[in-house]
């Protein structure tokens, strides 16, 4: 029988994603990287997505940026292994290489994102309510550190995503915004600004 496109994105992606954790969890017990890709085509289908290109690209979403070991995983090896869609959605859903500041990044990330097809713009929507989702999950054992990061930049920055492309989904985007009112509502950090600190170049 001949293995499915998604079913090879999940071989692929829990082989590549091997030995990387996600940062958080309830019981301290590091969960595998692969739990946030599952999470991302998880939502797709929940929301009626059955597009297989899609589906794939959102298991594989994160191989190009966030992969660590010996072997680089790009675009050419998608293409050759998957199809050419897959491999452009997941290019459209990565940041381009941008010298700058957070800001600076951000501002021409937003611009990539918007000259998106739909099928990445809903893929770049999906993967970012996963991630706010998790950050809410898991809220009590984020350090206070991140969580400032968390209300300071990075709800902000979501903010930003759901109003470049939420036009494509406004289910989605609707629900960027609740998960960022949630985190603001339960978060106890203090109110100060650490853009001073958070949007200094990298070295």
């Amino acid at each position: 029988m001949a293995i499915s496109l998604v079913e090879l994105a999940e071989y692929v992606a829990t082989r590549f994603h091997e030995g990387q954790f996600r940062k958080h969890s309830t019981s301290g017990a590091a969960r595998p990287y692969i739990y946030h890709p599952l999470k991302v085509c998880d939502f797709l289908i929940d929301n009626g997505i059955y597009d297989e290109n899609l589906l794939a690209s959102s298991i594989l979403h994160d191989i190009v940026e966030d992969c660590t070991g010996h072997i680089t995983f790009d675009y050419g090896t998608i293409t050759k292994l998957f199809n050419k869609e897959v491999s452009d959605l997941i290019y459209w859903v990565s940041h381009p290489e941008i010298v700058g500041n957070r800001t600076q990044r951000w501002v021409e990330y937003l611009k990539h994102y918007r000259q998106a097809p739909d099928k990445a713009k809903l893929l770049k929507l999906a993967d970012r309510i996963c991630n706010l989702t998790e950050s809410l999950e898991f809220w009590d054992s984020v350090p206070d550190c991140e969580k400032n990061f968390i209300r300071k930049v990075y709800l902000q920055e979501s903010r930003e995503l759901s109003q470049a492309i939420g036009s494509v989904d406004l289910q989605f985007k609707a629900n960027i915004n609740s998960l960022c009112f949630k985190i603001d509502e339960i978060s106890d950090v203090k109110q100060q600004s650490y853009y001073g600190d958070l949007y200094k170049d990298e070295t």
